[in-house]
């Protein structure tokens, strides 16, 4: 609201600012998380710090990081004026990060009919669990060079890069 006075014979604008009354309001900052990542959820919501006073977590839902899912989390906002609101916001912990192969050797030299274990050779780094595969037409009933191609999958069904190993 603006409202003019004449204040010995000059005019002057005066401004108001209302604020309102009403509850206090907050949002989410955002709504997903990497699995793994550090959250602060009394930080996972923004509000205007000049009509909210405070905000805290009442309930966090068991919510982690450490494990894909939906969370609820229960919040409680006080406004300037003493009002308080309570907020539930769904949180959602995805899994997008693929695993990190590393394979051991280029080249294995071995014998025919050898026991042949991918995971001799190879390893995976994730944080959910992995299995590693290889592709390819490996015989170990006949002597021969095969390129295999490795690649490493998480739970969440993330593939790594694929990497290749020869076998003699």
């Amino acid at each position: 609201m603006k409202k003019i006075i004449l204040f010995n014979g000059i005019m002057m604008i005066l401004t108001i600012f209302l604020t309102g009354c009403g509850e206090p309001e907050i949002t989410q900052e955002k709504d997903t998380f990497e699995l793994g990542e550090t959250v602060e959820l009394e930080k996972a919501v923004v509000y205007d710090v000049v009509k909210v006073s405070n905000v805290e977590v009442k309930n966090t839902g068991n919510f982690n990081t450490d494990k894909t899912g939906s969370y609820d989390v229960k919040y409680t906002a006080t406004s300037v004026k003493g009002k308080t609101a309570e907020f539930v916001f769904t949180y959602n912990v995805k899994d997008t990060v693929a695993p990190e192969l590393t394979v051991n050797k280029e080249t294995v030299d071995l014998c025919v009919e050898a026991e042949f274990d991918i995971n001799d050779y190879a390893s995976a780094k994730d944080l959910s669990e992995c299995t590693i595969d290889y592709t390819g037409d490996l015989d170990m009933e006949k002597e021969g060079e095969y390129l295999i191609t490795i690649t490493a999958q998480d739970s969440s069904g993330n593939i790594s890069e694929e990497k290749n190993l020869t076998v003699w």
